[in-house]
């Protein structure tokens, strides 16, 4: 397998999770979502806990033949129990670590259209709240910058009247 994680048909060539990983330092490709909606006093951003504690956006990793929008939004229905629209193209991408790899992650956005089931609903909590408290609660420089792009793009395409 080479060092592009896509494979010519758009699919990702990477690693089911009972696998533990791939052997040596291939890097992981991770796929997640910045779910997104108006509430009553502007733009409102639902962050999830990883399995640590931590506030994150759902993610998870590509298996073998998804595309990373597929990917994309299963995690949010897995994790967050939302479903949704992805916007056109990736609004970042940020590197993480998984079974001791090294992960590239592109992240989404995803106009929420709903609740879904929630299948981590026991091991998980999440939570809908503001640019400026979404920021305080997320730990990774990475993720802050993302999410401020985010917010600027969200802005902009309102402005547009595209959203």
């Amino acid at each position: 397998m080479g060092t592009d994680p896509m494979g010519s048909d758009g699919n990702a060539d990477t690693w089911d999770e009972q696998e533990g990983g791939p052997e040596g330092g291939a890097e992981l490709l991770h796929a997640g979502a910045i779910p997104f909606r108006r509430g009553d006093e502007g733009w409102e951003f639902l962050l999830v806990t990883s399995k640590k504690g931590n506030w994150i956006f759902p993610k998870g990793l590509v298996e073998y033949g998804d595309s990373v929008e597929d990917t994309a939004l299963r995690e949010c229905q897995e994790e967050a129990g939302v479903r949704g629209k992805l916007l056109p193209d990736e609004i970042g991408t940020y590197a993480d670590r998984k079974w001791q790899h090294p992960c590239k992650v592109l992240m989404y956005l995803l106009a929420y259209e709903g609740d879904v089931p929630w299948d981590e609903s026991d091991i998980r909590r999440r939570r809908w709240c503001n640019l400026e408290i979404a920021l305080s609660q997320l730990n990774k420089q990475d993720l802050k910058d993302i999410l401020l792009r985010a917010a600027g793009r969200i802005e902009k395409l309102d402005a547009d009247q595209q959203l």
